[in-house]
């Protein structure tokens, strides 16, 4: 499963996803990452995906888990660079629909300042 690291610009939680590889992904890291979306006092999130070029099935299943937590929080979360493959996998299972996308972190903060 992926792994993320995190970083805060304009008071928007970035998450980027890296590729640790197969079974890398512990649970300490999803409850890190479930626990940071909880108890963030600002519930805005944008998803960097730009390091992958592939999501399995249960990579998809934990980007649906974090956007239904951020919707219990009312907040908003984006992908950005995401690469044509993964946006069509995600179109495909109409998955899209739940996640706004952006080019990039500076479209992203901009479409979650407005």
């Amino acid at each position: 499963m992926l792994s993320y690291s995190a970083h805060e610009a304009e008071g928007v939680l970035i998450l980027t996803v890296e590729d640790p590889g197969p079974d890398q992904f512990s649970t300490t890291q999803r409850e890190w990452l479930y626990t940071t979306i909880e108890t963030r006092e600002d519930p805005r999130f944008v998803i960097d995906l730009g390091a992958l070029t592939y999501l399995g099935s249960s990579d998809i299943g934990l980007l649906v888990t974090i956007k239904r937590r951020v919707d219990a929080r009312k907040g908003k979360v984006l992908l950005v660079n995401v690469d044509p493959f993964i946006v069509d996998v995600l179109r495909t299972m109409r998955i899209d629909r739940l996640f706004p996308m952006a080019a990039d972190v500076p479209s992203a903060l901009a479409t979650l300042s407005s």
